[in-house]
């Protein structure tokens, strides 16, 4: 598991100071309201599925200092990241994990070991229908 940030939760003013920073960026969209993350909340960021890419889901880490209110509330983080790059969930301070519009899991273990499950099955279903057209090809 990698964290992108010390383990360490930031004190109020940091905090403060860092919402007030993000909200200047420009990767912000200012018509959306946006609020004060409590501490303790982590967007995990989750890889889109790619046959060639990691074997094993390893969870990136980044702490949740807002959230963007649009049609649900979306985390923001120090490092946003490019949506098209992969999806995320949420680690609650309770351990729990929210992974929007997929489930609910009750640690970061079970997460991963259902994206890890996830990623084998599509991997033996491309293997699966590679030899499916060799087969047609060749007899």
């Amino acid at each position: 598991m990698s964290h992108r940030s010390a383990p360490n939760v930031p004190d109020g003013a940091t905090r403060l100071a860092g919402f007030l920073d993000l909200l200047t960026a420009t990767q912000l969209n200012p018509v959306l309201p946006t609020i004060p993350a409590a501490p303790g909340y982590f967007r995990i960021f989750i890889e889109t599925f790619s046959e060639h890419g990691p074997k094993a889901f390893e969870p990136i880490l980044d702490p949740v200092i807002a959230w963007r209110i649009d049609n649900y509330a979306v985390p923001v983080t120090a490092d946003e990241f490019d949506v098209q790059d992969g999806s995320y969930a949420i680690l609650h301070p309770s351990g729990r994990v929210t992974y929007p519009f997929v489930g609910e899991f009750p640690s970061l273990i079970q997460l991963a070991d259902f994206v890890n499950l996830n990623w084998r099955k599509r991997r033996k279903k491309i293997k699966r229908e590679r030899h499916a057209e060799l087969i047609a090809m060749f007899g």
